[in-house]
């Protein structure tokens, strides 16, 4: 995120006031990862909002409700937070070497419980300099421990909100046009502020193992709405092999 973050930020798109906090490796600590809390709690005084969103380097947390929001600058609220968040965290995650904080957006929300929320968050897939498509982000999520038909859920957010697409589109054209390569492009709609461009990913593959014998799968690194043309994980490219040379490496991007 430290490399695409600023320079996303320079782009006519709008995007949340965030700020980059390092993090040190800790090999003695129960986490592998020292934080600075003052850092952090000084990002905070300069969001409008009371409370901040925080995420690693790499990713967010996986619980929405844990590990995400700080809902208050003290040292224990900031604190508690970022452990929940780390301790969602893969070995592979604990490579991030920044944590990122941002103010809080209050999310328009169609659907949620303590595991799901269904809100409208739309992904881009742009490739040099090109628009290729887009998706509600989360349309072949797993949503079954809401009571709620989600199906009928996310239909009801396709109709809201597709008269807005020309927006994002542009919005999606013009960071096209900042970065090379393929990118997927993530923009959620607030309650009152409308879109913000809030993440992006490369457009590519890794090799997942899934067995000791070293066989498995090549995955999405940002998943892509099943029976899209642009779906690499479906459509894999004919120059990729079917298993890298050594998949004991563990991921390889294409």
């Amino acid at each position: 995120m430290k490399h695409w973050w600023p320079r996303l930020e320079a782009v006519d798109v709008p995007t949340p006031d965030t700020v980059l906090v390092p993090v040190e490796p800790d090999e003695e600590g129960p986490i592998p990862i020292k934080w600075n809390t003052e850092e952090l709690s000084d990002a905070m005084e300069n969001f409008s909002s009371e409370s901040a969103f925080l995420r690693t380097g790499r990713k967010s947390a996986r619980f929405i409700n844990e590990g995400s929001k700080i809902g208050l600058n003290h040292p224990e609220a900031i604190d508690e937070t970022v452990m929940n968040l780390l301790l969602q965290m893969s070995d592979m995650d604990f490579l991030t070497t920044v944590l990122a904080i941002r103010e809080w957006l209050d999310i328009e929300v169609y659907a949620e419980n303590s595991l799901n929320k269904i809100s409208p968050e739309v992904r881009f897939f742009i490739d040099d300099s090109e628009v290729l498509c887009w998706h509600l982000r989360d349309v072949d999520a797993d949503f079954s421990s809401l009571d709620e038909s989600a199906e009928e859920i996310l239909d009801q957010m396709r109709d809201d909100i597709v008269d807005e697409i020309p927006v994002l589109q542009d919005y999606a054209e013009r960071v096209a046009q900042e970065f090379t390569g393929g990118w997927s492009v993530d923009f959620i709609k607030t309650e009152s502020d409308g879109w913000y461009c809030t993440d992006m990913a490369p457009y590519g593959l890794y090799y997942s193992k899934i067995v000791d014998d070293g066989t498995g799968e090549w995955k999405s690194l940002s998943a892509h709405e099943s029976g899209c043309k642009h779906n690499l994980e479906e459509n894999l490219p004919s120059e990729l092999p079917e298993t890298p040379q050594n998949p004991r490496e563990g991921r390889r991007f294409f």
